[in-house]
C-alpha cells in the first residue's frame, strides 16, 4: 500500500506518523481502513488502480474519496492524535452514514 502510494500537501512526519499507524493496527483495523480508503477490505494483487493518493484537509477527522483511493489527512500535532481519529474514522464510518451505499 505505502511503496504504490503518493502524497501532496502533507507534512513527512505525518505522513510517517501514518504508516506506523498501519503497522501498529490490527489485521482487523486494517481492513477497515482499507474499506473506509478503497471500498474494500482486501488489497489487489496487482495493487490500487488508481494508487492511493493522501493528501492534507484543514478538517478534524480523514476523509476519503473512495472512487479515487484518496485520503484526506488533517495535520495532526500528534501521532497519537492521527491514531485516535484514524481508529475513530474507520471504526464509525458506518454509524455516521459514511458507509458503502
Amino acid at each position: 500500500l505505502q511503496k504504490g502510494s503518493s502524497a501532496s500537501n502533507v507534512d513527512p512526519t505525518k505522513l510517517a506518523w501514518l504508516w506506523e499507524c498501519l503497522e501498529e493496527m490490527n489485521d482487523e483495523d486494517r481492513a477497515l481502513f482499507l474499506t473506509f480508503v478503497t471500498g474494500t477490505s482486501v488489497l489487489p494483487a496487482s495493487g490500487l488502480d488508481p494508487p492511493m493518493k493522501i493528501s492534507s484537509t484543514s478538517g478534524k477527522f480523514p476523509v476519503a474519496h473512495t472512487c479515487f483511493n484518496a485520503l484526506e489527512l488533517p495535520n495532526y500535532d500528534t501521532k497519537d492524535n492521527l491514531k485516535a481519529n484514524i481508529l475513530f474514522s474507520i471504526r464509525n464510518s458506518e454509524a455516521m452514514g459514511f458507509g458503502m451505499v
